[in-house]
């Protein structure tokens, strides 16, 4: 570049062409020295001519054959030259040549000279040899250039420029046609040199400097004169005379060779037409057959995909695909298992490996971190399942980071994998070559520069094999378990030992010194200290335990009395930052649970218990029955396994006392201030004992003095003040509405739900007192269990009734202005008005009204609506829709939401608009509902009215009269399940409600509607009190109840949503991140799947996946990274059932940090083909069912 840039001051002699160059740069264009390059790539050669060649290749016939003599004798390099590189020509012809104005064509024909004209990137060579090339063509075709850069050889101009041209474009290995065209252009040198040769250009000397005659052109001329001397002008024309007789035979040669060509090629492309056709033919077949022979065996494949298929979802190296960065949201088969037609019985999985045993006994692994020793050799990484060698009988297999133990038939140990913190058991490398004469292999780790021990194959523990030299017993395993850097085994007589590294108090072993080594991750730092232990070694305080687990570094045990034993880290396990236990700490409280399998994951515990179920005498029916929060334990349920009086009571009636609010109506006398209801934005809750809380009296404080008014004087008053008034107007303005509307006595003794309690004592005085009512119902109940359905869910709600019965029932959203709404409600007729344009002609007075609010609704129209604006707008616009009915006599507006498929919300309707009148918001769903009831029955009864939630009430009653315990029957599914063994609505649920706390805990449960309905039809008609009664039998079963403690953060826990109302979660405080989270420290119920016989389940990081005897999967957590296989990536609180197994039988689950693996049955091939179409035929119906809402 500097010795470039020193002679860039070029004049016009410089730049001037040489005579014998200057017809080709002023006659050729770019497209025809584009031509001579393509000429020149199709030679057999290479770019070196001799004269005959140059020649040939210039065509310019024999004419010029002086001329192109004259040209090969400048090109050469030195006077023996007998080639020429005519690459030098092409690159000093494209600069040079004036036909062309546009500096970025020539320097882009000059990239497409030396590679392949649409080539779009250069290499380093290729940049290389286009600088030697055209450097060298502007010195041989230019006066005075090859002077000017003298002081410079060609080389190390073209490398200056080579290493220039790398760095400005950023370049590796190649740089883009653009990018080099776009440097060679704004390169000062390269630029300046290039714009000397562009006509019209400033640079460009010759349109006005004058051509001088340097000691160079002589020389040229001097050598044009010797080779004309040198030739024989008598020869020449021989010659000439020669060549013309010779092209005219050679034409007429041609032109039969090319007819005699012609016919051949005729000929030959017939018979190729027909030896094509046959042969098409042929090939035609042979595709039909081999694709049919690909569809049946694709097809048998396909049926036997699943005969002991792994399935694997999530993300990382366990879905064992080989895409390191995959994620997988939806189950799928691990596809080099299913092309080998692999069969797997079990599964194992770490946060770094997955183990799967083939039911040949084979092993194959998929993951990182472990050694593996493949029939390849030792590996530290396999993306796909791979064979391992173990060489043992595999019953069990548990693996951690870095290290794996496998249990055989025989109760033996064997381990093999990483030992820098001891966790393969095998002791010092001293100590492992004197008890077995092996060696560890050694691994260099480059990020720390130190080596590991590690075993690349299974050793036998000798701890635990009893050996004589050692003077011990034999111990035998019954499990192994594997945390990250640790290991722990269970003896077949209830001891645990444990060995590996115990930082975080993870072996269990206390804190006394002497007994565990120190190691360092990083010898130069004091800071990465751990402390292990090399051997196995019991840790004291456990007796008689039945099953163990760890992860990270965490570990627990359960005793066969149901304790159960944690230590370790806790993490966010207790709600603050606590140190972690380094001995066994038995968990208060637990053994009521009767604890019997469990499962670890990094903050959450999850754990199978003892459930409670009844049945009827003499039948086989078993019906689960969920125990309630604060009613006995299923402990205390043992006493209660005896044959027991059941009684089946429905108790559908309402409490319709009326209030002071109904007597005032009722009397038409003036309400008082003290009876005005304040119309606050405040949901009417479910947990209300009572719908007297839903209406907030104002207190005598609620009203500001105001100061008298004089002239000149403002009238002052609080917003409180202002509220208040506007609330007792309203308020006043609906009493003396609703007085036409309320129902009289008369008709709700006539309530078909009143009528067969005619013989009451409460309804013969016309109080219809609620607790009359049960304790006149329920008073032979004293002895038996109570079999009630629970009350539907405190609200306000539409009755359309016959005399005879109750039609239809809807639960809507109320408005603020519903809470004027009493117990006892409003009674009119409902007036269908979504199809109706206009209501001037109907008669809609004291009526209440079925409308639509859509977006035509809305009272602003505009085309994007903004988030926090829309509820505002939304609000304004359903309030003039009411205050229009409400002019036209409307009583009540029942108004069925239909925006954007949004659910109704709790209306606030402001009270300065007026609108007092009650507003009930409906879903679609239920707007079809009543319209189809209106369309069947024509006019109906209606009524609309508040309901508390009378089940405490109902079971405090019960137990006052002396029932033996209470039994609540869940709701009728408001959707049934479209796949069988899916979670319901109508499933069994935890009753949370507060008992008496001075009495004991009662024997109050839960069982599903479909139990429930089962146990009545056990039941039979009693004539002494005239009851449904039965005989039913209690009994505790081991297992059948799943519970969960710990963080509870993304739902791991599957206890509901962490901000739900009722929940038992607390909040923690993680002080390393300075956030909240939520945790419950006791053993919570995971409902969805109490009672739905879970054999199996396995924790991940965050997350759990659940297997029920039925072969069903769910999962619930942390879903981010697809692991909870729902095709999403979101988290899920309640487990959830994954569809896409459904019509699978899942036999075993396991789950990692980021990944979740299942197994699916492996059978016999006549049994599976059987299995195969049970499959079909459940699909075909699942497939004609409406879709799910």
């Amino acid at each position: 570049m500097g010795n470039l840039h020193s002679g860039q001051r070029f004049d016009a002699t410089s730049v001037s062409i040489l005579p014998q160059f200057a017809p080709l740069t002023q006659c050729l264009t770019l497209d025809d020295i584009s031509a001579l390059a393509e000429k020149l790539r199709q030679l057999p050669t290479n770019a070196f001519l001799d004269l005959a060649e140059f020649r040939d290749w210039l065509h310019m016939g024999a004419t010029f054959d002086t001329y192109a003599l004259y040209l090969f004798e400048s090109l050469k390099t030195s006077a023996a030259s007998k080639k020429v590189y005519a690459m030098e020509l092409l690159g000093g012809l494209t600069l040079t040549t004036p036909t062309s104005a546009s500096p970025h064509a020539k320097v882009d024909l000059l990239c497409g000279l030396f590679t392949h004209p649409t080539a779009r990137v250069l290499t380093e060579s290729d940049v290389a040899v286009l600088l030697l090339s055209t450097i060298a063509g502007l010195k041989k075709l230019t006066f005075g250039l090859a002077d000017l850069w003298k002081s410079s050889t060609t080389r190390e101009m073209a490398k200056e420029l080579l290493a220039a041209a790398w760095r400005d474009c950023g370049a590796s290995d190649h740089v883009s046609r653009d990018a080099l065209v776009a440097w060679a252009l704004s390169c000062k040198a390269t630029s300046y040199v290039v714009r000397h040769f562009i006509p019209g250009d400033l640079l460009n000397p010759l349109a006005s400097a004058p051509i001088q005659a340097p000691p160079r052109v002589l020389q040229q001329r001097e050598l044009y004169a010797s080779i004309l001397d040198a030739l024989n002008p008598d020869e020449s024309q021989r010659a000439e005379a020669h060549a013309k007789v010779a092209a005219t035979t050679r034409i007429q040669a041609m032109f039969k060779c090319r007819m005699a060509k012609r016919q051949f090629e005729r000929t030959r492309e017939e018979r190729a037409a027909h030896r094509h056709a046959a042969a098409l033919k042929i090939q035609d077949y042979s595709k039909k057959q081999k694709a049919a022979q690909q569809l049946l065996a694709r097809a048998a494949l396909e049926r036997a995909a699943f005969n002991g298929a792994v399935l694997s979802f999530g993300a990382g190296l366990g879905l064992g695909d080989g895409d390191t960065a995959a994620m997988r949201a939806a189950p799928r088969i691990v596809g080099s298992l299913r092309a080998t037609g692999t069969k797997v019985a079990a599964i194992a999985m770490s946060s770094s490996t997955t183990f799967a045993t083939a039911t040949t006994g084979e092993v194959l692994a998929w993951g990182h971190g472990v050694p593996l020793a493949t029939a390849a050799g030792t590996s530290l990484f396999t993306a796909l399942p791979t064979r391992v060698g173990l060489k043992v009988a595999v019953q069990a297999l548990a693996c951690g980071r870095a290290h794996c133990l496998v249990l055989d038939a025989d109760a033996f140990v064997y381990s093999w994998g990483f030992n820098d913190h001891g966790q393969t058991g095998h002791g010092a490398a001293d100590v492992l070559y004197a008890r077995s004469g092996r060696r560890y292999e050694r691994y260099y780790d480059v990020r720390l520069g130190e080596s590991a021990d590690y075993l690349s194959i299974p050793e036998q523990l000798p701890y635990f094999t009893g050996r004589l030299e050692q003077a011990a017993a034999r111990i035998p395993i019954v499990a192994i378990a594997c945390g990250d850097y640790f290991s722990l085994a269970l003896s077949a007589d209830g001891e645990v030992y444990s060995w590996g590294e115990g930082s975080d108090g993870q072996l269990g072993h206390g804190t006394v010194d002497g007994h565990l080594e120190v190691g360092f991750v990083d010898r130069r730092l004091v800071q990465t200290a751990y402390t292990f232990t090399y051997e196995p070694m019991p840790i004291s305080g456990l007796q008689d335990v039945v099953s163990i687990g760890c992860t990270g570094n965490r570990s627990a045990a359960l005793t066969s009395d149901h304790r159960f034993y944690e230590w370790g880290s806790w993490g966010r396990m207790l709600g603050a930052e606590l140190p972690p236990a380094y001995a066994p700490q038995s968990k208060h409280g637990v053994q009521q649970y009767a604890l019997t399998k469990f499962a670890l994951g990094l903050e959450h515990t999850i754990a199978e218990g003892a459930s409670v179920w009844v049945s009827p005498a003499n039948s086989d029916l078993e019906c689960f029955v969920l125990m309630a929060q604060h009613g006995l334990t299923v402990d205390q349920m043992r006493a209660y396994e005896t044959r027991m009086d059941m009684v089946v009571v429905d108790l559908d009636f309402d409490d319709c006392e009326a209030t002071p609010d109904d007597a005032a109506s009722l009397l038409g006398s003036e309400v008082s201030s003290s009876s005005l209801s304040a119309m606050t934005p405040r949901a009417y809750s479910p947990a209300d004992a009572s719908f007297s809380e839903a209406v907030d009296p104002p207190t005598e404080d609620s009203h500001t003095d105001t100061l008298p008014t004089t002239s000149g004087e403002r009238l002052l008053r609080s917003p409180s003040a202002i509220h208040s008034t506007i609330n007792a107007l309203i308020h006043k303005l609906w009493r003396n509405r609703c007085v036409e509307v309320q129902p009289t006595m008369e008709q709700l003794l006539a309530h078909p739900t009143l009528v067969p309690l005619r013989w009451c004592r409460a309804v013969k005085d016309g109080s219809l007192n609620y607790q009359a009512l049960l304790d006149e119902v329920l008073t032979d109940i004293s002895g038996h269990v109570l079999l009630m359905p629970m009350a539907p869910p405190a609200g306000f709600y539409l009755q359309l009734f016959t005399p005879e019965v109750v039609v239809l029932e809807i639960r809507g959203v109320p408005s603020n202005t519903c809470r004027m709404v009493t117990k006892r409600g409003i009674w009119s007729h409902v007036v269908d008005l979504t199809d109706i344009p206009s209501t001037s002609e109907l008669e809609i007075d004291n009526s209440i009204v079925l409308a639509r609010f859509t977006k035509d609704d809305l009272v602003v129209k505009i085309q994007h609506l903004r988030e926090d604006t829309i509820v505002e707008l939304i609000t304004t616009s359903i309030a003039q829709k009411a205050l229009t009915l409400q002019e036209y006599g409307v009583v009540c507006i029942v108004l069925a939401f239909d925006f954007d498929e949004s659910p109704p919300f709790e209306l606030v309707l402001p009270g300065d608009l007026g609108v007092y009148i009650p507003v009930l918001m409906i879903d679609m769903k239920q707007c079809g509902q009543l319209q189809a009831t209106l369309r069947a029955h024509g006019t109906l009864s209606s009524r609309l009215f508040a309901r508390a939630d009378y089940t405490p009430v109902i079971i405090a009653t019960a137990l006052r009269l002396g029932a033996t315990g209470v039994l609540l029957q869940q709701r009728a599914p408001t959707t049934t399940p479209s796949i069988d063994g899916d979670v319901c609505s109508s499933d069994a649920a935890v009753y949370r409600n507060v008992f008496d706390e001075s009495q004991p805990p009662p024997l109050v449960g839960m069982v599903s509607y479909s139990h429930g309905q089962a146990l009545r039809l056990g039941a039979h008609y009693d004539d002494d009190s005239n009851l449904l009664v039965a005989k039913v039998h209690f009994s505790v079963r081991r297992g059948g109840n799943l519970y969960a403690w710990g963080c509870a953060t993304n739902g791991r826990l599957g206890v509901g949503a962490v901000d739900a109302v009722g929940s038992d979660l607390m909040d923690g405080y993680d002080p390393m991140t300075e956030t909240t989270y939520r945790w419950t420290k006791e053993p919570t119920v995971v409902a969805s799947l109490c009672g739905r016989g879970v054999v199996d389940f396995a924790c991940g990081a965050s997350h759990t996946v659940a297997r029920t005897a039925g072969g069903r999967v769910f999962s619930w957590g942390r879903g981010s990274r697809g692991q909870l296989g729902h095709n999403d990536t979101k988290d899920v609180a309640v487990p959830k059932l994954v569809r896409r197994l459904a019509f699978e039988n899942i036999v075993a689950v396991a789950a990692s940090e980021a990944c979740s693996t299942v197994l699916c049955e492996a059978l016999d091939d006549e049994a599976y083909e059987q299995r195969r179409k049970e499959v079909t035929l459940l699909k075909a119906a699942h497939a004609k069912l409406p879709p799910r809402l």
